[in-house]
Order: C-alpha cells, then structure tokens, then sequence
C-alpha cells in the first residue's frame, strides 16, 4: 500500500528514518546536490553492511569544491575501487556554466525490489541536511506498482544517465583537494583563479576525456565485450563460471584489438559496472549471472541464457 508522509527535522531528523530504512536494505539510492563526511558518517555502516551482503550502493552528488569535502569524496573513491557492487559518480559542476546546476536530494532504499521507500526534499547528504538545518521532506513508501515509486526510480537512473557525470579517480582527488582549500575562499560561482587554472583544467581534461569516450560507444560495446570475453574464457575451462581479473583482461584485450580508445585506468571500473548493472534480478537485462567470491572483490561470473543470446539479436 502507497504511503506518503512530510517530515522536518525539528520533529524527527533525516538520519534516523534513512538510517531505519537501511537497516534491511539491500540496496541504496542518493543523489545529493553537495555531500561531506558528517552526513555520510550516517550511511556509511550500512553502505558497508549492503556492500559486504552482495547488494548495490549508488551515489551521485555535485563536485561543488566548497561545501562537498576532500575527505568524504575519497572515501567513495575508495570504496567504489574495492567493491564491484558500487557505482560512484559526481556531477562535474565548476565552469561547466552551460549545464543545469546538480541541486537534487533523493535516497531510495529497498531490500526486496518490490517495496521501496524513496525520500525527497531539500536535505543534502551533509550533517546539516540529515540533523541540524530546518530540512522539509516527503517520505515516499511503496511497491514498483505505484506511480510515485517508478517515478523516483525513473528520476534517478535518469539523473546517472548524465553527461556531466564523471568517474573520480584518485587524480581527481588531490586535484579537488588543493581546489577545495582554495575555493572556499572564493565568492559563489566564481570561476577559479588563475593560480589555480592549471590543476582545474587537468581536472576538466579528465572530465572531457571520459565524456569523449562515453559518446563514442555504441550502448552495447562494452556489453559485448564482456560477452565475448566470458564466452572465450569459458570454452577453455571445464565451468561456465570464469574468474572476474580473467574477464578484465580478455575484454581489455578484445578491445584493443578492435582499435578501441578507451580510458584504460577505468576501463575495468565501467566493464563492472556493465556486469553488475545487468546481473539476473537487477532490474537491467538480465544478462549476466555470478557466484562464490568476497562480495564486490573476486567472484565468478557467467552468462544467462538471455547473455548467450544477446549477440544473436
């Protein structure tokens, strides 16, 4: 049944609901216009709790190099490096002037993929936004069947869909470190000075070299890859089942070959990502199955019957 609620965090802060909801969650859903370690400190011991059971954990926030810290953007670095099942991605916002600025606050929590609750509003993942600002939000709960909750996830898949989204990096990091200190000393939305330009623009290379080669892929390129991969490595082997580093390497190999140009240092971030996104029962195409392994560090994986058709398509 379709229930919804308005909260403020005079009557009952944030973080005491999200942190409710992620008890028994086995995914989570946020993106926040600015983020910092006092408001991920809320989430984090269930982030690890839904990483290590194997879940899903998707962030998304702006890079505003002032309110959103240094620190809390490595932490997800970090994570999204040791975790297969961690999807991590930041709205690239300074300079980039012809784009929408990134202001949206949604967290979605399920632990079943039939009953959801989505929570939207004016609160940031900051320590303010989860306890000590005056905060508004609407508490969204219910099945895949009811139009606000499909529309939250549609919201959300729409916002990962961005082309102003990039992968960070730990170079991305010391940059957005020596950016934050500096920054903040800067009126709002002045672009930075000229003391600054070199590093910013390495960051803005990153940025447009990630951009580059995700407008130049064909939807399915990476997708086939990781199919062909898995089909070559399991024709030499006595299971159907093949060990994730082989398949890095042999689609990284597959696509050299074809003369593809992608960014090798994330390569294997965005093939796991394709493998997890399509896993069977994640709500994508249901190509991929796995098994066994360290949740989102080793792992087997093979193909459904749905993956060993899809090239045939």
């Amino acid at each position: 049944m379709l229930d919804i609620s308005a909260i403020s965090n005079s009557q009952q802060p944030l973080h005491e609901i999200l942190s409710r909801e992620l008890r028994d969650a086995y995914e989570f859903r946020a993106a926040s216009a600015f983020l910092n370690s006092g408001g991920l400190s809320y989430v984090m011991p269930e982030m690890l709790r839904i990483l290590e059971g194997e879940g899903s954990v998707h962030i998304v926030h702006g890079a505003d190099f002032r309110i959103t810290d240094p620190q809390a953007v490595r932490s997800l670095v970090d994570l999204s490096v040791q975790y297969e099942n961690m999807s991590y991605s930041v709205h690239f916002d300074w300079s980039l002037s012809t784009r929408h600025i990134f202001h949206p606050k949604l967290y979605i929590t399920t632990s079943d993929y039939q009953r959801y609750c989505a929570i939207i509003g004016s609160s940031n993942l900051t320590r303010g936004g989860m306890v000590g600002n005056v905060e508004v939000n609407a508490v969204i709960r219910g099945s895949v069947s009811d139009e606000p909750v499909t529309q939250c996830l549609d919201i959300f898949e729409s916002i990962l869909d961005s082309d102003a989204l990039m992968q960070p990096n730990s170079t991305f990091v010391e940059h957005y470190e020596h950016l934050h200190e500096k920054a903040r000393e800067l009126p709002p939305r002045e672009l930075p000075p000229a003391d600054l330009s070199e590093k910013y623009q390495e960051l803005i290379d990153i940025y447009q070299n990630q951009l580059e080669t995700k407008q130049d892929l064909q939807p399915s390129t990476q997708t086939e890859f990781l199919i062909r991969a898995i089909e070559n490595l399991s024709e030499n082997s006595d299971s159907d089942y093949v060990e994730l580093e082989n398949i890095y390497a042999e689609a990284t190999r597959l696509a050299k070959l074809a003369g593809k140009d992608y960014v090798w240092d994330t390569f294997n971030n965005s093939l796991r990502r394709g493998l997890y996104n399509d896993l069977v029962g994640r709500r994508g195409r249901d190509l991929f199955e796995r098994r066994g392994g360290v949740a989102g560090r080793y792992g087997q994986y093979r193909l459904s019957e749905k993956g060993k058709a899809f090239l045939g398509k």
